[in-house]
């Protein structure tokens, strides 16, 4: 089947609550940060100004979330991509935060949607792209290096208290 990124519509919204679900009943951190702030977490009767209004305090903030959506509709996983982070951030948060839903894990989905991210990051001027995860998290490691990850740093990650591993990636890798 063929993923894509999609800008996160309105009629992805109940796709969104159901994803939310799921990783809340997981026990995980809801990643990206933007779907943390999402307003169809903590209430059932969204409208689409709510919705239409959060997208755009992301915007504004200046994350551009995407979904990655299956050929058959489902919406797979999100990543939110920040091409202007600089700085402390850049170094804690990354260009790039994104999560796959966890009944949809281990098929190949992170890798497709962080390699799609790279290519919008770097179609938008950013060289290297930094990528960042919890250095518990084997498996967001393991995306980021077949990605094309090296390893360039480690650091506290403040609202945590534990690491974070730093990432550049230069040349997106093909995928295996």
């Amino acid at each position: 089947m063929k993923e894509k990124l999609v800008h996160p519509a309105w009629e992805y919204c109940e796709q969104c609550a159901e994803l939310l679900r799921e990783r809340k009943a997981s026990g995980e951190k809801i990643h990206p940060g933007a779907l943390r702030r999402c307003p169809c977490l903590q209430n059932s009767n969204l409208s689409r100004r709510n919705w239409e209004n959060w997208l755009a305090e992301e915007q504004q903030q200046g994350q551009q979330l995407f979904f990655l959506l299956r050929e058959d509709g489902k919406l797979l996983g999100a990543v939110s991509i920040r091409p202007q982070e600089r700085g402390e951030n850049l170094r804690i948060n990354g260009h790039c935060g994104y999560g796959i839903r966890p009944s949809e894990r281990r098929k190949g989905y992170a890798v497709e949607m962080l390699s799609m991210a790279v290519k919008l990051l770097q179609e938008q001027g950013v060289m290297p792209v930094i990528v960042t995860c919890d250095r518990e998290n084997i498996a967001s490691e393991k995306t980021i290096r077949r990605c094309g990850g090296v390893q360039v740093g480690e650091i506290p990650d403040p609202d945590t208290g534990g690491r974070n591993r730093i990432f550049e990636i230069s040349i997106p890798k093909n995928k295996e």
